[in-house]
């Protein structure tokens, strides 16, 4: 432990704060670790939460999707893709996270959109994925609890659409059936 207040000793000269009561927290160990801790490692980031509540058609992370009978329905067999779902949306954060956004953002809108106009009935391989903005990656500006933190999240999907029960029974699949009625 008398190492460990030595080095932060030793920071703490250097860097020579003008305020005493500062400078008396740097070398306390249990005061001096927390501040340092935080210095060291910033927090700047966001958190995101998705929701579709109103959306119009089916939505899932797989390449299938029930029918209503219950049976599975497999993109490349029973369904064609016919499109593809993408949105970009940025979440902020201020003060580590602590003030945030709590609303989920709703992609139903952009969903709906986008399924009605490639003509589909539902989005199969749903998936998404979120990645630090820029803003994160300025380390010496995280520091600052006013510096904002944010998250991007991209959605996207594949939109598809039922392939006529004559084309599937006859084998001939759904690029085979575009043509069909």
């Amino acid at each position: 432990m008398d190492v460990y207040r030595e080095r932060l000793r030793f920071v703490a000269q250097a860097i020579m704060f003008a305020n005493m009561p500062a400078r008396r927290c740097l070398i306390s160990a249990p005061c001096g670790l927390f501040l340092w801790t935080a210095l060291a490692t910033g927090c700047a980031g966001a958190k995101a939460t998705i929701a579709a509540p109103t959306s119009e058609v089916p939505i899932s992370l797989s390449q299938g999707i029930p029918d209503d009978a219950g049976k599975t329905l497999l993109t490349g067999k029973e369904l064609k893709p016919v499109g593809e779902v993408y949105a970009h949306y940025r979440r902020w954060s201020w003060l580590y996270g602590a003030v945030r956004s709590t609303k989920p953002i709703d992609i139903s809108e952009d969903i709906n959109a986008d399924v009605r106009s490639a003509g589909g009935e539902a989005v199969t391989e749903f998936s998404v994925r979120s990645a630090h903005c820029l803003a994160n990656l300025l380390w010496p500006l995280m520091w600052l609890p006013i510096w904002p933190g944010c998250v991007e999240v991209d959605v996207k999907g594949t939109v598809v659409r039922r392939v006529p029960p004559a084309a599937v029974a006859a084998g001939t699949g759904p690029v085979e059936a575009e043509g069909a009625p």
